[in-house]
C-alpha cells in the first residue's frame, strides 16, 4: 500500500469530496473539528506534498507528525469505535500548558550563572558548559531541566533532574502535567546516523554525545519502549547500552522485540564499568572511558538481532542422488537429476507476498507487536526456500491464518486483515532417479516425493534438474525433498552430438568386404558372448536382443510416417539357458536398458496408476515403462503374469490392458483421473513355459508354449518376433569350454554405449531408405507371408512388412550404416534381406518349429483343398452331418459332441472324425479335442448358402 493510501484511509472520516487538481483536500480538522457536528470543514490536507494546515485553529505542519498524533489519540480511546474525535477536544482538561522557549532560555542562563548547580553538572556529570548550552539544559532553582523537542524542533516536554535523589522514581520527572508519556530524545541524531547507540537516561546521552558518539535515549527508564518509535530505527544499527542491572536486560530484550522490525542489527552492549548498575556515565566520569573504548566495546558486543538480508536463491547445489538427498548429514543445498514419475493436481497455492493491515486498536498487544511498530501496515515476501512454506500444504482456512499471522509476527488474532499479493504454486511430485544417473542398475528404482515450489507447469515422465534441501515435513516430521529450482534438462540421447572421432571410432561395427549386415551382428555376438557375457553357443539369442536395443522410435516408409519403431520380442525357454543371464550383462555392457521382474508386478508398477492422496486428491505416477521412454526394458519371469496353480494359471490382464502401450506407445489412464503420456520403450519379455515343462516335451514346442502364455491372438501379433532357446540345443562342451577367453574384446563398453545412443537418438528424418529397399520391403512381406502362417499369428499377411521394415532398420543401426555426415541411419536392401534371413533363423529352430509347424499348415491345407470334393460329395449324402458339424461349430470341439448334438453311435463318429481328419479338414488338438481348419468351414458356409 503506497504511502498516500494509508495517509487517505487514516483521515478518510474527516475528508470532503475529493482532491483538487493540486493535491490540496478539503476536510474537517482532525484536531479542532468534528465531521457530524461541524458546520463547515476549515483544514487542508495534501498527501501528496505531506503538509497540512487549518484555517479554524490555526494548526499544521507535517501530515507524518499529525497521523502518529492521531494515532495515539486512536490508542487512548480504544473503546470508540471508528473514532473520530477532534484530538483538542479529547485532550485532557488537566494538561498545563508546556513552557515557551523564553522561559527554557531563563532556566538555562540561571544554571550558567549557578557555580554549585554547574559544578554538579561539570564534575559529577561530567558535562561540558559547551554541551549545556547547546541542549538548553537548565535549572529551577531545585531540579535541572531538560527540553525534550519533537522533530520538528517543537517542546513536547519537561525533564527534571534531581541530584542525590532519595529515591529512584524521584531522580528524574516529567515537569508539566499532561505532557510525560515516554519520548524519544534524540530524534535529530536518529535522522542523521545510520549507528546508534541507545543508552538509558537523558544525561547519558548528553555525555556519549559529548564524546562524539551517535547517543539516543527516551524518557520513561528501561522498562518503556514504545512500539510507534521503531519507525526511527529503520534500517539502523543499534547498540542498546542500557545500565547493567536486571532491569537493564529486561529493558534491552523488550527494545530488541520492536527493533528487530526494522533495524539492520541490533546489539547489546555492557560498560563494563564494575559497578552494579553501571552507566554510560560511569564509564566516562569513572573509568575514564574514550571514544575509542566505546567503538572497541561495540565491535565485540553481541548480537541480539540481525535482520535476514536478501539473498540469492541457490539454482545450483551438491550433486546428490535420490537416495543419498535423504541423508540428515546436507546442509546445504542438494542437486538432483530426476525423472518425474507424477504429479499431483491441481497444486498447492501459498504465498509469496503478504501483507498485514491493523487499526492497532487491540490495547496491551499492540505495544509488542511488529505491525504496530510499522504504522500498522507489515508486508513480506517469502524467499522460496523457505521451509515455512511447506506448511501451507493440506492446511486449512483457520491453519491458513494462523500461518499468515505467524509470517508476520502479529500479536492478536481478530484485528489483523491479511492479502495474499503473489503466491507460489507448490506441487506434490514423485521423482525417481533418472535412467541416465543410476550408480547401477536396481530392480525398483526409489521413488521421493518432492514438493516444488514455483510453478505449476511441471511435466510428467521428463528428466528434471531440482535444486533444494531435505526438510522434515510438518505434518508428520518425516524428511521430505523441498526444491525451489526446476529444470527441465536434456537426457544423454536429446545432448548426443556426432563428431569425426565418434564417426570414425563407430566404423568397427560395419560390415566388412563382402560381409552381410546379418554376418557382422553374428561376429559382434561371437566377440560379446566371449567376452561379456560368456553364454555360449547363443549366438542367435545375443543377436535377437541386439536388434531390439538397436531398433529405432520411429520412421519414414513409402511416405508415411511409421510412429512404432522400435521392436518387441518374446525370449520363450527353458529354465537355465542364459535368457536373463545374458539380458543383464548387455545391459551392463550397453550401459542402457532396465530390468524389471514380473513375478510380482503390478499394472501400476509396468504402466501407472492412480493413488489417493489426503482428502480427495489424486496422483498419477507412472510405471517402469513410461520412465523408459525411448529406452529398453526387459521384463523377466513373464509367467508371473499369472496367478494360480500351474494346471490353473488365470491371466491378470495386464498383457491385455497394454495395447495402446504396445502398439502406439502411449500409457495411459483412465480410471478416477484420466492421463496419459509416452511409453516408446523397446520390449524384450522373457519366460519360461507356463507350465514349467521344457521346450522338447510340450508338444508343438515354443509355439504352444506361447499360445498359453499369451492367449489373445492380437496380443500375439503385437510381438515383432519371437525366438525359442531349449536346454538340449548347445552341446555341453560349448557352454564348457574353458577356451573362449583368448581373443582380444574388440567391440568395449565405451563404444557400444556409443552405438546405442546413436540408434535411440536419431529422429524418423534421419532414417533414410536407400534405391529400392522400400520396394524389397513388400516383396519379402509377400514372400515370408506365403511360407508362414498366421497362427500363431507371429507372422501376418497383412503387418509383416512393418515387422521386415523395422527389423530392417534396427539391423543398419546395429552395424553403423550411415552416410559420410554420420547423423543419419541408412536402410538398404542388404538389410532387408537379412531381415527375412534373421526371422527364418529364429522361427525355423526345432525349439521354436515355426517354419515346420508353416510348413505343415500349409501341406493340409493343400491336401484339404484336393479333398473338397469328396467331403462335398459326403456331406451332401449325409446332411445331418452338416447340422451336426454346423452345431459344433468352428471352435475347439470334442469327438463324443457328435454323439451328444447329432445322435450318433461311437463308433460312427470314430469313422466321421477320422474321415474328416483323413482329408485335413479338422485338426487332432491336445487333450482329445479337435478343431475345423478353413477350408470344412468354407465349405459348410458354401453347403448352407446352396441349402438356402
Amino acid at each position: 500500500m503506497k504511502t498516500t493510501d494509508r495517509y487517505v484511509d487514516a483521515f478518510r472520516a474527516f475528508l470532503v469530496g475529493r482532491p483538487a487538481r493540486n493535491g490540496e483536500w478539503r476536510s474537517y480538522c482532525p484536531l479542532c473539528e468534528d465531521p457530524r457536528r461541524s458546520k463547515s470543514s476549515s483544514a487542508s490536507l495534501n498527501f501528496e506534498d505531506e503538509m497540512w494546515h487549518c484555517f479554524s485553529c490555526g494548526e499544521g505542519g507535517s501530515i507524518k507528525t499529525l497521523l502518529r498524533t492521531f494515532k495515539n489519540h486512536k490508542r487512548s480511546n480504544t473503546k470508540v469505535r471508528d473514532n473520530v474525535t477532534p484530538i483538542k477536544r479529547a485532550a485532557k482538561s488537566d494538561a498545563a500548558p508546556l513552557p515557551s522557549r523564553k522561559q527554557i532560555k531563563v532556566w538555562h542562563e540561571r544554571l550558567m550563572g549557578n557555580k554549585p548547580a554547574l559544578k554538579i553538572m561539570t564534575e559529577k556529570r561530567g558535562l561540558k558548559p559547551s554541551t549545556l548550552k547547546k541542549h538548553l539544559i537548565g535549572y529551577d532553582g531545585q531540579r535541572y531541566v531538560i527540553p525534550i523537542f519533537d522533530e520538528d524542533g517543537e517542546v513536547v516536554n519537561i525533564r527534571k533532574y534531581l541530584f542525590n535523589a532519595r529515591r529512584h522514581s524521584d531522580k528524574m520527572i516529567s515537569a508539566v502535567a499532561g505532557h510525560g508519556e515516554a519520548r524519544l530524545y534524540g530524534l535529530e541524531t536518529l535522522a542523521e546516523n545510520d549507528d546508534i547507540l541507545f543508552v538509558e537516561g537523558e544525561l547519558d546521552r548528553l555525555i556519549a554525545l559529548q564524546y562524539g558518539l551517535p547517543a539516543v535515549t527516551h524518557t520513561g527508564g528501561a522498562a518503556v519502549f514504545k512500539a510507534e518509535w521503531a519507525i526511527h530505527f529503520k534500517d539502523k544499527n543499534v547498540w542498546i547500552a542500557y545500565d547493567e542491572d536486571a532491569a537493564g536486560d529486561a529493558g534491552a530484550i523488550k527494545a530488541a522485540q520492536v527493533l528487530k522490525q526494522v533495524a539492520n542489527t541490533v546489539h547489546r552492549l555492557k560498560w563494563g564499568t564494575g559497578i552494579k548498575g553501571g552507566d554510560t556515565t560511569d564509564f566516562f566520569v569513572l573509568n575514564g572511558g574514550s571514544r575509542d573504548d566505546v567503538y572497541i566495546l561495540m565491535q565485540d558486543s553481541p548480537i541480539m538481532f540481525s535482520r535476514e538480508q536478501p539473498h540469492d536463491v541457490p539454482v545450483k547445489g551438491k550433486p546428490v542422488s535420490v537416495e543419498e538427498s535423504q541423508s540428515v548429514a546436507y546442509e546445504e543445498p542438494l542437486e538432483l537429476t530426476v525423472m518425474v514419475a507424477g504429479k499431483q493436481t491441481p497444486p498447492y497455492i501459498v504465498p509469496k507476498k503478504l501483507e498485514g493491515n491493523c487499526g492497532m486498536t487491540a490495547g496491551a498487544p499492540c505495544a509488542i507487536c511488529p505491525l504496530a511498530v510499522l504504522e500498522g501496515h507489515k508486508e513480506i515476501e517469502v524467499t522460496p526456500d523457505d521451509a515455512r512454506l511447506l506448511q501451507f500444504v493440506d492446511a486449512s482456512d483457520k491453519r491458513t491464518q494462523e500461518l499468515y499471522r505467524d509470517l508476520t509476527e502479529a500479536k492478536c488474532k481478530s484485528h489483523v486483515e491479511f492479502y495474499v499479493k503473489e503466491t507460489y504454486s507448490v506441487e506434490e511430485l514423485v521423482v525417481t532417479p533418472s535412467v541416465t544417473h543410476r550408480t547401477e542398475e536396481v530392480q525398483t528404482p526409489i521413488h521421493r516425493t518432492v514438493y516444488n515450489v514455483g510453478t505449476y507447469r511441471t511435466p510428467v515422465n521428463q528428466l528434471a534438474r531440482l535444486v533444494g534441501k531435505q526438510v522434515p515435513d510438518p505434518r508428520t516430521q518425516r524428511g521430505t525433498f523441498m526444491s525451489w529450482h526446476l529444470e527441465q534438462v536434456d537426457n544423454d540421447l536429446d545432448a548426443f552430438k556426432m563428431d569425426p572421432a565418434t564417426l570414425e571410432a563407430l566404423s568397427v561395427f560395419r560390415p566388412g568386404k563382402g560381409q552381410s549386415p546379418l554376418s557382422k551382428c553374428f561376429e559382434i555376438a561371437d566377440d560379446i558372448s566371449r567376452n561379456v557375457t560368456h553364454i555360449y553357443g547363443r549366438d542367435l539369442l545375443h543377436v535377437a536382443y541386439d536388434l531390439v536395443w538397436h531398433s529405432a522410435n520411429s520412421f519414414t516408409f513409402n511416405d508415411e510416417a511409421v510412429a512404432k519403431g522400435w521392436l518387441e520380442c518374446l525370449v520363450m525357454g527353458d529354465t537355465r539357458t542364459g535368457k536373463s543371464e545374458t539380458a543383464q550383462h548387455l545391459m551392463r555392457h550397453y550401459n542402457s536398458g532396465v530390468l524389471k521382474s514380473c513375478e510380482s508386478v503390478s499394472y501400476a508398477g509396468l504402466v501407472g496408476g492412480a493413488q489417493q492422496m489426503s482428502g480427495n486428491k489424486w496422483m498419477v505416477t507412472w510405471g517402469i515403462l513410461p520412465l523408459n521412454d525411448r529406452r529398453l526394458v526387459v521384463l523377466d519371469e513373464m509367467s508371473g503374469l499369472y496367478s494360480g496353480n500351474n494346471g490353473s494359471r488365470q491371466s491378470k490382464g495386464i498383457i491385455e490392458a497394454m495395447s495402446s502401450i504396445r502398439s502406439e506407445g502411449k500409457a495411459q489412464i483412465t480410471k478416477i483421473v484420466t492421463e496419459e503420456t509416452s511409453a516408446r520403450t523397446r520390449l524384450i519379455w522373457i519366460s519360461n513355459p507356463l507350465d514349467d515343462k521344457r521346450l522338447s516335451e510340450t508338444p508343438g514346442s515354443a509355439l504352444q508354449a506361447l499360445k498359453n502364455l499369451v492367449q489373445n491372438p492380437e496380443d500375439v501379433a503385437r510381438f515383432d518376433f519371437a525366438i525359442a532357446v531349449a536346454n538340449n540345443e548347445v552341446p555341453s562342451s560349448v557352454i564348457n569350454s574353458s577356451k573362449r577367453n583368448k581373443n582380444a574384446q574388440r567391440y568395449k563398453a565405451d563404444l557400444c554405449h556409443k552405438l546405442v545412443t546413436w540408434a535411440w537418438s536419431r529422429r524418423k528424418d534421419q532414417i533414410k531408405w536407400s534405391g529400392t529397399a522400400e520396394e524389397y520391403v513388400f516383396a519379402a512381406a509377400e514372400d515370408i507371408g506365403s511360407r508362414y502362417v498366421p497362427d500363431p499369428p507371429l507372422v501376418q499377411i497383412e503387418n509383416i512388412r512393418m515387422k521386415v521394415a523395422r527389423l530392417a532398420v534396427a539391423l543398419a543401426a546395429r552395424t553403423f550404416s550411415t552416410d559420410k555426415t554420420g547423423r543419419n541411419i541408412v536402410v538398404k536392401v542388404a538389410h532387408v534381406k537379412d531381415a527375412v534371413k534373421f526371422l527364418d533363423a529364429v522361427y525355423g529352430t526345432d525349439a521354436m518349429g515355426y517354419v515346420q509347424h508353416s510348413r505343415r499348415v500349409s501341406e493340409n491345407r493343400k491336401r484339404a483343398e484336393k479333398s473338397i470334393a469328396a467331403a462335398r460329395k459326403y456331406l451332401k449324402e449325409n446332411p445331418s452331418l452338416i447340422d451336426v458339424l454346423q452345431a459344433v461349430g468352428a471352435t475347439s470341439f470334442r469327438p463324443r459332441d457328435f454323439e451328444e448334438i447329432g445322435g450318433v453311435d461311437r463308433m460312427e463318429a470314430n469313422v466321421i472324425t477320422t474321415k474328416f481328419v483323413s482329408w485335413r479338414m479338422i485338426n487332432r488338438g491336445s487333450g482329445g479335442r479337435m478343431k475345423m481348419e478353413p477350408a470344412l468351414v468354407q465349405l459348410l458356409r458354401e453347403l448352407e448358402a446352396e441349402g438356402d
